[in-house]
């Protein structure tokens, strides 16, 4: 029962953020007209969208079959993403602001004055994204399947519904504050988690405990090629998710923008281990 009331006082503390934050303009609903002022704010919230349900399920799945070299690579990856996005944030504002752009696909056709190469991009993004979601929904199904004891599909509704309800409602506005709080309860779900595993498997001794296969570079039951390319896949491949960039749009100024992204550094490489590394040692049983 508990889990019940916690899922209904969440969903009405989105519902309340989502109506006290909408904007009422075009402008204010996509990027907030760039006037977020918080940017720990953003920058926790750029981190949750970029640590999604799919990093913490499916990532620690693939880890347990993988081994070490998908900690590792995770580990590198993630780091390398928050340092490139530092370094071409600031570039991207820039040019969205110059041309006044407010979608992604707008600021193609802006840049390159090509109006068929707006639509191109937008079909090729709503084709993409909607495969990119399919495991993060299925994820969410499946934890209110397991938390609530509903069935997968009405798990799925759930997910879609509360989404639904703060991205029409409230826009980027909604999103980020919300994404902020997101961030925060997986940043400490992500402590407790590796806390927890760390005192279930002995304290110091846990590390005596891992196998020496799983160890080794070349791979546990996956090849290290293929585990690179996934790794890959989850890190930098996203730095041109749609998500991101809106959030970069959103910001005030560069010095606003880099220090949204100095938390995003601090936040990638405290995550990355800890949602990655006790699963995938195969230390505990």
């Amino acid at each position: 029962m508990i889990n019940e009331l916690l899922l209904v006082a969440y969903v009405a503390l989105i519902v309340i953020l989502s109506l006290k934050l909408r904007q009422g303009t075009f402008s204010g609903f996509v990027i907030s007209d760039r006037n977020v002022a918080y940017p720990m704010v953003i920058g926790i919230a750029f981190t949750a969208a970029y640590f999604s349900a799919a990093s913490f399920l499916g990532g620690g799945g693939y880890g347990l079959a993988a081994g070490m070299p998908w900690v590792v690579f995770c580990t590198f990856l993630h780091v390398a993403f928050a340092c490139l996005a530092w370094l071409v944030a600031g570039r991207i504002w820039a040019m969205a602001k110059k041309y006044d752009a407010k979608t992604v696909p707008q600021l193609l056709e802006k840049r390159y004055n090509s109006p068929k190469g707006k639509v191109i991009l937008a079909a090729i993004m709503l084709i993409l994204y909607a495969i990119y979601l399919v495991p993060i929904f299925k994820g969410c199904a499946t934890v209110f399947q397991g938390l609530i004891g509903v069935s997968y599909l009405q798990g799925l509704i759930i997910a879609l519904a509360i989404v639904a309800v703060y991205y029409a409602i409230g826009g980027l506005p909604a999103i980020i504050w919300i994404g902020f709080i997101q961030g925060l309860l997986m940043l400490g779900g992500a402590v407790l988690l590796y806390g927890s595993l760390f005192s279930a498997g002995g304290g110091s001794e846990i590390w005596q405990r891992i196998p020496a296969e799983v160890l080794s570079m070349q791979g546990l039951n996956i090849p290290w090629q293929k585990t690179l390319g996934q790794a890959f896949s989850i890190s930098l491949g996203l730095i041109a998710l749609p998500d991101l960039l809106i959030m970069i749009f959103s910001a005030k100024d560069r010095a606003d923008l880099h220090c949204r992204l100095c938390s995003v550094h601090i936040l990638a490489w405290n995550i990355s281990l800890r949602s990655t590394q006790p699963r995938s040692t195969g230390a505990i049983s």
